[in-house]
């Protein structure tokens, strides 16, 4: 027998405003789809204020919620509000350039304090690189912005008091703006170790998040040591948290490696933690989709959808040694992208007995202009600088506009949605909200394709998306 797949192309476009907060009794499923961005950068982020961003939390949350935010000059707002969203700055230096530039004493050492900060105050501001008059005074003052991504000071010790603080004031933000029913936020960051970035998702409130300090590169480069610092913390609190691995078509193969990152073997132990705390990636974003590649799928004329990252990165060979690869392309594609990861978990639980790469898809934009703008219409660009302008194209032609996660929920609250994520019942576009259900299983009938209530059919004879 074959088993058949049964998929519900419901709508194109179609407001999930209107439905209410308490799901009807005897619901049994999920029937209500929500859009979300669970990757959005502000200006705490260490690679975003020095390039020009001066978006707070606060604005990000708003703006995703229809209002209109004033920045560089501009009222902006979003063309169709979210459902979800959550603000990633990086756990690295998180907050400490805002700070320094607003005098805030008590964040770094004297002489990393006077330097940073004039190199800080020396950097052009955005609307000004925007409105240049020839492409050549654009082209020179947008690479002083550019390269001031190189403002991180590694080696600067941060104040831990001032890393208590900054970190609370996220963790009020999102509690501020988290509003059950109508729009739901998620207390989280970014964790950026090479190029094996993950984006840490906490389930619950300020209670348990206010325990902790988010763990960073800066404690390990190596996501295993985060993996059980998530795994103390659910154990601790009885809380949940996930991580969620992203920009794996820029990792050149490590990360979906089938070994550890230390390079040993895969045991049953090593599978079942990365499972339970990674049943999701990230498969598109603004820097490309992690799907798949024409080295491993030749025969899909969509695979070599935005690739200009990988084909950017694979011209790099100093960026092939720092990763520690010298393997072929082919074999880094297998393990860099989504479905080559897929095949290779069933090749690792074929000999350890569990799948550790069995994990769910969503898209997220990896904004770092505070704006989730992931469609083509109203795309804010990625950096401060790429916003629009005459000049765009030829500095922004490497991104792309995408993405947004879709999730199957029975209700907008941080509860059901990290289920749904959980459960895996989601889905990435590249912007577009697209309503799609998808069943497998053994008993559908071809009429059932043609029954009005397909999601019903869909779980009563199959399993769901996840």
């Amino acid at each position: 027998m074959r088993a058949l797949v049964f998929v519900a192309l419901i709508t194109a476009y179609n407001s999930s405003g209107s439905e209410h907060y308490s799901p009807a009794i005897g619901w049994e499923y999920p029937e209500n789809l929500y859009w979300g961005d669970m990757h959005v950068h502000t200006y705490l982020s260490h690679d975003a204020y020095p390039t020009g961003t001066r978006v707070t939390p606060d604005q990000a949350y708003r703006f995703a919620k229809g209002e209109t935010i004033h920045a560089d000059g501009h009222d902006v707002r979003l063309r169709r509000p979210l459902d979800f969203m959550m603000v990633a700055d990086h756990a690295e230096n998180m907050g400490v350039f805002p700070g320094l530039m607003a005098g805030k004493s008590g964040i770094l050492a004297s002489g990393d304090r006077e330097r940073i900060y004039q190199q800080l105050s020396e950097l052009p501001a955005p609307s000004d690189i925007l409105s240049a008059k020839t492409a050549q005074e654009f082209e020179i003052a947008s690479a002083r912005l550019s390269n001031a991504k190189g403002i991180k000071g590694e080696g600067f010790s941060i104040e831990e008091g001032y890393r208590w603080h900054v970190w609370h004031d996220v963790i009020d933000s999102a509690e501020e703006h988290n509003h059950p029913g109508k729009f739901t936020t998620f207390i989280g960051y970014e964790y950026s170790s090479g190029m094996l970035h993950r984006n840490v998702v906490f389930s619950g409130g300020a209670e348990n998040a206010r325990r902790v300090l988010p763990f960073s590169s800066l404690d390990s480069i190596n996501p295993e040591d985060l993996w059980s610092y998530l795994e103390k913390y659910r154990m601790d609190t009885s809380d949940d948290v996930i991580s969620i691995p992203h920009n794996g078509n820029l990792s050149r193969g490590n990360m979906f490696m089938g070994v550890t990152f230390d390079g040993a073997e895969i045991t049953s132990d090593y599978a079942k933690t990365r499972a339970s705390i990674e049943p999701l990636i990230e498969v598109t974003q603004i820097k490309g989709t992690s799907e798949t590649h024409p080295l491993i799928s030749p025969d899909d004329e969509f695979a070599d959808h935005e690739q200009q990252w990988w084909e950017l990165l694979a011209d790099i060979k100093p960026y092939m040694k720092l990763v520690g690869s010298e393997r072929s392309l082919a074999d880094q594609a297998a393990t860099s992208f989504a479905r080559g990861a897929l095949k290779e978990g069933l090749s690792i639980e074929a000999k350890v007995g569990v799948n550790p790469f069995k994990f769910g898809m969503i898209g997220s934009t990896d904004s770092h202009t505070g704006f989730a703008t992931a469609r083509e219409s109203n795309f804010w660009g990625k950096m401060a600088m790429d916003q629009p302008s005459r000049f765009r194209a030829e500095r922004s032609s490497i991104y792309s506009a995408a993405g947004y996660a879709a999730v199957w929920a029975k209700e907008n609250t941080r509860q059901a949605i990290f289920a749904a994520m959980k459960r895996r019942e989601v889905y990435a576009t590249t912007g577009p909200r697209i309503r799609v259900r998808f069943f497998g299983g053994w008993g559908y009938l071809a009429s059932d394709a043609l029954q009005p209530n397909l999601a019903e059919v869909g779980y009563r004879k199959g399993v769901p998306t996840g």
